[in-house]
């Protein structure tokens, strides 16, 4: 995604369509993505604050946050900024399956360490575990039940 790409689509345009944007970033985030403020944020290079305020129509999005939302999440430049309907939200459908399949993921894992408070450690041990297949994690659980055992 080209910078100059971002910058000749948001010339002229009006408070009104600057304010659609800002809905669209809005929507994408929180209904598209479920992604907290902070988790959608640190992708962009932009902190949780300025992101709020872009939300709440009280900053505009610049050049650099479309260009940073484009590139971090794949998304299509021109449904950021038009609203297409009929526009793609993501570049591909292949990058809109994965990358939702691994934002739910994340979503689970963040829970998870909320819910327990469990350290990263801990989180990347329940990682490399979801990722083992059914016979290796039947036979890790295996060990784990004979280590208890001793």
């Amino acid at each position: 995604m080209k910078r100059r790409n971002a910058e000749s689509l948001l010339k002229g345009l009006s408070d009104i369509e600057l304010d659609r944007i800002a809905d669209r970033i809005s929507y994408l985030r929180s209904s598209v993505l479920h992604l907290t403020q902070s988790d959608f944020a640190a992708i962009c290079n932009i902190s949780q604050t300025y992101l709020s305020l872009i939300e709440n129509h009280k900053k505009p999005v610049t050049i650099d946050t479309l260009h940073n939302i484009a590139t971090g999440y794949m998304v299509n430049l021109e449904w950021l900024v038009y609203g297409d309907d009929n526009e793609q939200i993501f570049m591909s459908n292949k990058v809109n399956a994965e990358y939702l399949s691994k934002t739910h993921k994340d979503e689970a894992l963040s829970t998870l360490r909320s819910a327990y408070s469990l350290s990263a450690e801990d989180i990347a041990f329940i990682h490399s575990f979801a990722n083992l297949s059914q016979n290796e994690r039947k036979h890790l659980i295996s060990a784990i039940e004979a280590l208890k055992s001793l």
